[in-house]
């Protein structure tokens, strides 16, 4: 039996409950759109980050005629699971565990084969790394705020910055065992996730924990149609750093769009203030969507 003849599509925005292998559960929004036939986007948020942060994103792409669901995050929003210093997992677990089910039952739950993968910042990577392993599930996948945290894509004080930062925040997070809310970047996170970030980070390359999956290798022979999307002076992903994820899908079609300041609506640069103006988000996702 098919996703489409599993159970009906929602016809009004509704809270799905999914349940994990551990017992461990999420609710996943869903925003439907008029027509049933539309494209399914499912929307990964940032790093520390609620994904009903977003749902103003959603809207506008419902009226854009796109059906979306968003999903938390492990230890955040609706997520039944917090970090701490005995509860932790990493990339690979959201990846391998938690993604795969959740996929499953948005498709289920909007009964179609595949659906368009997007995510933010962390989100983005996310979106990125599953689409590289699981594309039978998966039709596009869309980029949004994302980049490397390597030092070396950038120069001068902002590399010491960020070489710093990078190790500063994994020895946080390796001292308590988790990244504790009093620490200025990302909110409480699981230790795992951190250093997963951390080695990314330190090395440019994703080399996760917790897995034998060879996520730069799939990443190289992916052939999803994937969209990246910068942000104008983003303070935190630069767009070399945007190009040196990007640049690792070689054998994919690959578009990359920046938008400025004032597509953005936004009088200053920021990593996060798009989403409560999210137009221009909205309809270059929507337009690219509609390309063949």
């Amino acid at each position: 039996m098919g996703p489409a003849e599993e159970r009906e599509a929602p016809t009004e925005p509704a809270d799905l409950v999914v349940t994990f292998a551990d017992g461990s559960t999420t609710t996943v929004r869903l925003f439907p759109a008029e027509d049933p036939a539309a494209p399914v986007v499912l929307f990964l948020p940032a790093m520390g980050v609620r994904a009903g942060y977003y749902e103003v994103l959603a809207d506008v792409l419902v009226e854009n005629g796109t059906h979306v669901a968003l999903a938390d995050h492990r230890g955040h929003g609706g997520s039944s699971v917090r970090p701490g210093r005995r509860r932790t997992w990493g990339y690979a677990d959201l990846l391998e565990v938690e993604l795969p089910t959740i996929i499953e039952e948005v498709r289920a739950a909007f009964g179609v084969e595949q659906l368009v993968l997007a995510g933010h910042s962390l989100g983005g990577q996310l979106a990125l790394l599953y689409t590289a392993t699981a594309p039978e599930r998966i039709s596009r996948a869309a980029v949004i705020g994302t980049g490397t945290a390597w030092h070396r894509i950038v120069t001068g004080k902002d590399a010491a910055r960020r070489y710093f930062g990078v190790r500063l925040t994994g020895v946080v997070a390796s001292l308590w065992g988790y990244l504790p809310q009093w620490f200025p970047f990302a909110g409480r996170e699981a230790r795992h996730v951190i250093l997963d970030w951390v080695r990314e980070g330190r090395t440019g390359r994703y080399q996760l924990s917790r897995t034998e999956v060879d996520y730069e290798a799939a990443l190289a022979k992916s052939t999803v149609p994937t969209l990246f999307v910068g942000f104008a002076h983003d303070p935190l992903v630069p767009p070399a750093g945007l190009r040196h994820i990007a640049d690792k899908v070689t054998a994919a079609p690959v578009t990359l769009r920046e938008l400025s300041l004032e597509q953005l609506r936004l009088k200053e640069p920021s990593h996060y203030h798009w989403a409560r103006r999210p137009q221009a988000v909205a309809d270059a996702l929507t337009e690219w969507m509609a390309q063949p």
